[in-house]
């Protein structure tokens, strides 16, 4: 900023007055960046926004494909399905970038039991009993699920447990620090948000 006020002062010495608009313009620029910022962070602090009343309508047995959640078990594949098309390819993308950083003389090669979604991290924003979330971890991402109430990732994680291995790709939260989560993971992540009131 300095440096565009010097160059404004040095091409044109005899109008004080464009140095003064370049330097408003920084200013007002500066504090209109301040202001996004400033509301970005209060969009993301869904716990202000959180009524637990609302949220305790959805602490039931969301894996009962008969229950509550039944419209949610019926969309499911077709969900799975889409959301699997367009990540495979950022999937494939973070998979070369690690073998490139672990060896650059080998030839890329698909090995035969590689899951498709595998390197990829997703995070799943109100992920509820893990209804999405677990079938993306048994496709190989590695899943983090963050849910308002307590129920649905404690349910989650119950159901997970029944498969180790699918369990250690899940890790799910009860959490609406939504801002503060993103900030923590890795930037390269996926995120659903999918049926989230």
């Amino acid at each position: 900023e300095i440096e565009i006020v010097v160059a404004a002062v040095v091409l044109f010495p005899t109008t004080p007055a464009l140095c003064f608009l370049v330097v408003l313009f920084l200013f007002l620029f500066r504090l209109v960046l301040f202001l996004f910022r400033l509301v970005l962070f209060f969009l993301f602090r869904l716990d202000a926004n959180v009524d637990p009343h609302e949220v305790s309508k959805f602490d039931y047995d969301w894996w009962d494909p008969a229950g509550p959640a039944a419209p949610l078990h019926a969309l499911n594949s077709a969900r799975v399905k889409f959301i699997r098309s367009c990540l495979e390819p950022a999937a494939a993308a973070a998979r070369q970038r690690e073998q490139n950083a672990t060896t650059t003389s080998t030839p890329t090669t698909k090995r035969k039991n590689q899951l498709p979604l595998s390197g990829l991290r997703v995070l799943d924003v109100g992920c509820g009993g893990g209804i999405l979330a677990e079938p993306l971890a048994r496709l190989g991402a590695r899943v983090t699920g963050i849910d308002a109430s307590a129920g649905g990732p404690e349910a989650a994680a119950e159901h997970a447990a029944a498969d180790p291995a699918v369990a250690a790709r899940l890790d799910y939260r009860p959490s609406t620090s939504l801002g503060e989560l993103l900030a923590s993971e890795d930037a390269s992540a996926a995120v659903t948000c999918i049926n989230l009131l």
